[in-house]
């Protein structure tokens, strides 16, 4: 019986996998003659590679497994999304909101009024983003 493999890329891995272990397992036996606690981490190690290998084939021979494992790689993508999402906003209010100081402390040292254009400039992407983030706090707050 001929099993179809539905994820490639965690079959190779598990195959890696029970590679690896065989061959620290036989590494390790040959390279310790003695019963020692390198011996004794090294065969744990091993073990839990050859069980990461086999539990990886199986996974990928498996059409639900598959499925599960695609879904919930989806759903990391997005939450790593709307983390970069959240930092992105924070790192550019806080740079806009910096500007504004050292607009406001370069016009009273120069006087020079260009820098009143500029600070009107990021004041108002300042404002804009504090706004749209208790808008959108407010919206979603409101939906869950």
């Amino acid at each position: 019986m001929k099993k179809k493999i539905y994820s490639k890329k965690r079959f190779y891995s598990g195959i890696s996998s029970l590679l690896l272990s065989l061959s620290l397992i036989i590494i390790t036996g040959i390279k310790y003659s003695d019963m020692n606690i390198r011996m004794l981490k090294s065969c744990i190690l091993g073990i839990v590679l050859f069980l990461f290998g086999i539990i990886s084939i199986y996974r990928s021979l498996d059409y639900q497994y598959t499925k599960k494992d695609m879904q919930n790689n989806d759903e990391r993508q997005k939450h790593i999304s709307l983390k970069a999402n959240n930092t992105t906003l924070k790192f550019t209010a806080a740079f806009c909101f910096f500007a504004i100081i050292f607009l406001k402390i370069a016009f009273t040292i120069t006087k020079y009024e260009g820098y009143i254009n500029i600070l009107i400039g990021v004041g108002i992407v300042f404002n804009f983003l504090i706004i749209s983030n208790i808008i959108s706090y407010i919206y979603h707050n409101k939906r869950n």
